[in-house]
């Protein structure tokens, strides 16, 4: 049987100047594979709209979910399957476990 790896995902303050759409300084590091990636940046994948259509979701939408409020309603929904989002956050797909940091 394989042995669990242990990995760890440090978030921290960005660096000072960084741009609003940065949210967090990422580390990662795993023990039994010797591996630690240091530096990497945390981008914010929403945009405002994004998030002013994820607030009327959860806060209005239950309260009419017919008509036209149902179309926006399967719109907003989509952005949780929306492969756009991961694309734009996704800075260094070359590192994953077990690859060459």
């Amino acid at each position: 049987m394989s042995q669990p790896l242990d990995l760890t995902i440090t978030l921290t303050l960005p660096p000072q100047g960084s741009p609003p759409e940065i949210t967090a300084s990422i580390t990662l590091h795993c023990d039994a594979l010797g591996f630690v990636h240091i530096g990497d940046l945390l981008h914010d994948p929403l945009t405002q709209q994004d998030r002013d259509d994820l607030h009327w979701y959860l806060e209005e939408y239950w309260k009419w979910p017919y008509l036209e409020f149902a179309t926006r309603g399967k719109q907003v929904e989509a952005l949780a399957t929306s492969n756009q989002h991961c694309e734009r956050t996704t800075a260094h797909p070359q590192l994953a476990l077990g690859a060459a940091p």
